[in-house]
Order: C-alpha cells, then sequence, then structure tokens
C-alpha cells in the first residue's frame, strides 16, 4: 500500500456513498468537522484534486487556512493542481471581512533588497499566465523587509553576480587542445559547475569578509555560511 492508496481509502471513509460525482460528507466526515478547529494546509500550490476532496470534506468554509506559493509548484508531475490555488488566489476577496480572503505575504525577510530585485527582474521577464499560470507584476513582486544598515566595508553583500559558464563542445575542444587521451576525461557539466562554485566558495572564505548575524551584528564568514540552491 502506498500513499495514493491510503488517499483513496481516506476518500472512500469520508464521501457518504452514491454522491461519489458530487461528493458529501459522511457521518465519519461530519463528526471530523465538528472535531477540528481549524484546518492549515502548507505548501497548498502542490495539493492534487484527492487532496482537496478531503479537506472540504472535513472542514467548514470560515476554518480552512492555506499557505502557498504557485512560484514554488514543483509537483505536477505527482498530479499536483496548481489551478487549484490559482483559483482561490484570483477569487478569494481581500477585505477584512471577507470569509474566504486572501492574505498576500509579500514582504521577505530572509534575502537582502539586491538579491530580491534581481529576482523581481527576472520574474518579470519569464513569469507569465502561459509560462507559470501567473502573470508576475508589482502586486506579486517580493518587498524587502530585510533592511542592512551600517554594514562594514568587507560584508559580503551587495552587487548581485551573474555568471554564465561556456559548456558548448566548441569550447570544450579548445580546452583539451586537440589532446585525443585527455578528450575522454572532460569533465560533465553538472561538473564543471560545481567545480566553479567551489572556486567561488573558497574565495570567499579566504577572503574574511563580514556576514550578518540574526541579531544585527556582524561577524567573520565561515564554512557554514555557505549554501548552494539548486
Amino acid at each position: 500500500m502506498d500513499f495514493s492508496d491510503l488517499e483513496h481509502l481516506c476518500l472512500a471513509l469520508l464521501v457518504e456513498p452514491g454522491t461519489e460525482d458530487d461528493p458529501q460528507p459522511s457521518e465519519v466526515a461530519l463528526e471530523l468537522q465538528d472535531t477540528f478547529k481549524e484546518i492549515m494546509v502548507d505548501e497548498y500550490q502542490d495539493t492534487n484534486g484527492v487532496q482537496e476532496t478531503i479537506i472540504n470534506l472535513i472542514s467548514r468554509v470560515d476554518n480552512r487556512f492555506y499557505v502557498g506559493d504557485v512560484k514554488q509548484a514543483i509537483y505536477s508531475f505527482r498530479m499536483a493542481d496548481s489551478s487549484l490555488f490559482m483559483n482561490k488566489y484570483n477569487t478569494y476577496g481581500l477585505m477584512n471581512d471577507a470569509v474566504e480572503r486572501r492574505i498576500d505575504l509579500a514582504k521577505n525577510f530572509r534575502s537582502h533588497e539586491n538579491i530580491l530585485t534581481t529576482t523581481n527582474f527576472i520574474f518579470y521577464q519569464i513569469m507569465t499566465q502561459e509560462a507559470a499560470e501567473l502573470d508576475y507584476g508589482e502586486k506579486e513582486s517580493l518587498i524587502p523587509g530585510r533592511i542592512v544598515e551600517e554594514a562594514p566595508s568587507d560584508w559580503v553583500g551587495g552587487a548581485v553576480e551573474l555568471h554564465l559558464l561556456d559548456t558548448s563542445d566548441t569550447n570544450r575542444s579548445d580546452e583539451t587542445d586537440g589532446d585525443s587521451e585527455t578528450a575522454g576525461d572532460e569533465p560533465e557539466n553538472n561538473e564543471r559547475e560545481l567545480d566553479f562554485i567551489i572556486q567561488k566558495i573558497k574565495e570567499l572564505h579566504a577572503s574574511k569578509k563580514q556576514v550578518q548575524n540574526a541579531d544585527g551584528s556582524f561577524r567573520q564568514i565561515q564554512w557554514r555560511d555557505f549554501c548552494r540552491i539548486a
């Protein structure tokens, strides 16, 4: 029995027999509706139709709380349906008295404003309704919540760097200088990328630049401060 089997067995318990085409709550589901004060769903953009039906059957209209971001939808290959998220995003009200209310958490406290400015710039170009189910505009943009004040001159932050590695066959041939014996030992593209990243990390660590602690103070950069996001 896998996770999908568990989902469908759960659904069978919650749907009133004979209402499969328009699922209505069974006695079990009605009892659960009275049991749960709130139903909270994280990563809602990766919810599928079965999970959505389960949520609806065990909750009421006024006690569902969803958290999600369609920009992070990655499980369509597992039948996740991000249109469920977008339907609520486009129809829920913004007023405080709305029963089904949308609250935009636009402020980002993790990243420096330079990173967010760059991210917004890229998303403005590539995130459209056709490509990503969302037209990324000003109201979808990330707002800096973390402001670095009085940073030291050797602070690691600053302008965002973009590095493009030439992995073309022509460039590879040049690197081997025509040596047929070493041509078969050429690194794969991901190995070349990893090597570049490793060298950049070593350079930053050797520079002894300053990073900011959670309390706002600064200290010298350490190995634990580095993170590669793929």
